[in-house]
């Protein structure tokens, strides 16, 4: 009985370490990154911040895959400070600090031409957008430091809007294995409303990650 257990635990344990990978069309590609963010229409990279994203793909074909990917970047981050403004008499400083944060889930679509270790790719995908946008007013006499409550508040919006996005990116697979490394640059637009009106909003995102397929 033990001698039978045991040859079958043997067996078992070569069948596992020398069955063959599965093909890639069978697998999941399931990713995750990290890295800076930025809004397009600013002249300076300098306000950006974090980035995050994860992605879960099915490959359909030979170089097709098809999922969701969801994710978070805070796109814009600015410190304004201002002295010796004059307001009715009074020389006041002024602070303004304001923070853009962005949510985003969808289906994308990622094409791959290559097979190698070395696997460049292109993606486009929609969703949904999350921006949240919060601005902090400061205002304070210079002459006592007392706070002007009139100039002083703080405010916050959100706004869920339609987006589309692009991307391109490399991965690579150490020995063809299953997990690899990568970077990727994607773009990122969404219509946002905004008071009476609609409001473009447009980020990009320079990330670096890993990838299990």
């Amino acid at each position: 009985m033990f001698r039978s257990s045991s040859r079958l635990f043997l067996t078992l344990a070569a069948a596992v370490t020398f069955a063959p990978a599965l093909p890639a069309q069978h697998r999941w590609i399931v990713g995750a990154a990290g890295g800076y963010a930025t809004e397009l229409d600013q002249g300076s990279f300098s306000h950006g911040s974090l980035s995050l994203q994860a992605s879960v793909l099915r490959p359909i074909g030979a170089n097709f895959a098809v999922g969701l990917d969801g994710g978070w970047s805070r796109y814009d981050r600015l410190h304004q400070h201002v002295e010796g403004e004059d307001v009715g008499g009074v020389v006041v400083d002024r602070d303004w600090d304001r923070v853009n944060d962005v949510w985003h889930a969808g289906p994308v679509v990622r094409w791959t031409p290559a097979r190698g270790p070395m696997r460049p790719w292109l993606e486009a995908g929609v969703g949904a957008y999350g921006l949240h946008e919060t601005n902090d007013y400061r205002t304070v006499r210079q002459d006592n430091g007392q706070v002007v409550p009139e100039f002083t508040r703080s405010d916050s919006r959100t706004a869920i809007a339609p987006g589309v996005s692009a991307g391109a990116g490399i991965d690579w697979f150490p020995g063809a294995g299953r997990v690899g490394v990568g970077l990727a640059i994607r773009f990122r637009g969404a219509a946002r409303p905004y008071d009476d009106y609609i409001l473009g909003v447009g980020i990009a995102t320079l990330q670096a990650g890993i990838t299990l397929r």
